[in-house]
């Protein structure tokens, strides 16, 4: 069945998932957003003028709130640069646990996907490429008490030729994803020890990319990776990966792009950062108000994607101003309140009022509020939120009063854009409190004057 916008609620469940758009789904629902964005910045047509400047590789980092459309611009920009790459594009997730990520993880995440990825576009015949791509997973994927297997079977694969060689590089492919997906630290496994020595492992994967690049030179096709959903990780794992141990993906021998937090543009660590890899494309929040809290252009341009989904005949046009306003631009919440409609048992008639969502966005706000916290120490303990509450609400008087609040480098803000209580607007780089935070901090006794988005 082909996709359309929703004329029922049971069909906003399926065309209204804040889940990046791809395939069919990007043809029918893409909507331009460029210019709502940053009149001065596209960050597809800059990609894409990164990567065919020169044959060097390129380290490109891309960062933006949670929610903004990064992934869906990923997904548009994968079309946009012709049959001459093959893409390797996957979440961190997929391969890696929810916690815990360290760079040596990502380096394997990106070997395991190099290879998942080969596999669907031909594997490879040449038995030189093949055996080098099999001695790395050899290396990394044994164990101390398996190795003499491993090296029996190596054997038996080379002595019944190509294919039975792929066969066995797939299966310790697998072993090794099995191994990164449930966060195994058993001492006698090779990945253990291949992640106390990042030196070798970095070399490692750069011979497995060269590799994977001669095969794909052969077919007329360059490598690009990209590794998204690095840009949901904790502000620990981003200063361990993105800091101290920046050289393992910034040396990477490939052209690649990482997504990666806002919030570590909001530290000291920004320019360290910057220095270790060729370039840094930032996707801005649409901007939906201006810092007086009239619409902006942006205001518009998310009402064109919220119609884009759902059939005008089946939302109020106040409905959808307060969607608009409500959610301050942020998609992801604009799709999950909608989500939150679709599943109301008091609306009969298919059609969505005012009131369902203001329902809708309770809902939204609430979850908000419970991601507004420090994150937890070594030990499992947290912080209160306190002063995290206090810097917000320090950023919500000055807006109620007209005033800037620029951005800044202190811990709390970084968490506070992380949660996406704070949003950091278009390319002036200006900082508002999310509509429904500031309804939040209302909530909870906070003085933060008149709420100039009117909700």
């Amino acid at each position: 069945m082909s996709l359309s916008r929703a004329r029922t609620l049971e069909e906003i469940a399926t065309t209204c998932t804040p889940e990046p758009l791809r395939g069919e789904a990007l043809k029918v629902f893409f909507v331009e957003t460029a210019k709502a964005r940053d009149e001065k910045s596209d960050l597809r047509k800059r990609l894409v003028s990164i990567f065919n400047k020169d044959n060097v590789p390129k380290r490109v980092l891309v960062y933006g709130h949670r929610g903004c459309g990064k992934s869906t611009e990923l997904s548009h920009f994968k079309g946009e640069v012709g049959g001459q790459w093959l893409i390797v594009d996957f979440s961190v997730q997929m391969y890696l646990p929810p916690v815990g990520l360290t760079a040596e993880d990502v380096l394997l995440a990106i070997s395991v996907a190099m290879v998942d990825q080969l596999d669907k576009a031909g594997a490879p015949t040449n038995g030189r490429h093949l055996k080098r791509i099999e001695s790395f997973f050899d290396e990394i994927a044994r164990t101390e008490t398996k190795s003499r297997d491993a090296k029996l079977d190596t054997e038996a694969g080379v002595g019944v030729g190509g294919s039975s060689l792929w066969k066995h590089v797939l299966d310790l492919k697998a072993k090794l994803s099995s191994e990164l997906s449930f966060g195994s630290r058993i001492e006698q496994s090779q990945v253990h020890k291949i992640r106390q020595r990042p030196g070798d492992l970095i070399a490692a994967v750069n011979n497995l990319i060269n590799a994977v690049e001669e095969i794909l030179t052969e077919r007329g096709k360059h490598l690009l990776l990209i590794v998204e959903d690095l840009d949901k990780i904790q502000l620990a794992e981003a200063y361990d990966i993105f800091v101290q141990n920046n050289l393992l993906l910034s040396k990477l021998n490939a052209n690649v792009i990482y997504t990666i937090p806002i919030f570590t543009f909001y530290t000291a660590d920004a320019d360290v950062i910057r220095a270790h890899f060729d370039d840094d494309v930032h996707l801005q929040m649409i901007k939906v108000f201006n810092r007086d809290g009239s619409p902006a252009s942006g205001y518009a341009k998310v009402k064109e994607i919220i119609l884009k989904r759902v059939d005008k005949a089946m939302i109020d046009e106040d409905a959808i101003d307060l969607l608009v306003r409500g959610t301050g631009g942020v998609l992801r919440h604009v799709f999950e309140a909608l989500q939150h409609v679709s599943s109301f048992s008091n609306i009969h008639d298919n059609h969505i009022r005012k009131q369902n969502i203001r329902d809708a966005l309770n809902k939204v706000r609430a979850d908000l509020g419970i991601m507004i916290g420090w994150p937890r120490k070594e030990d499992g303990s947290q912080d209160k939120p306190d002063d995290l509450f206090k810097t917000l609400a320090e950023a919500a008087k000055k807006q109620a009063k007209g005033e800037v609040y620029p951005p800044r480098n202190d811990p709390a803000v970084q968490v506070l854009l992380r949660s996406c209580a704070l949003i950091e607007y278009n390319g002036e780089r200006w900082l508002g409190v999310h509509p429904l935070a500031w309804e939040y901090l209302q909530s909870l006794g906070y003085d933060v004057g008149k709420n100039p988005y009117g909700i």
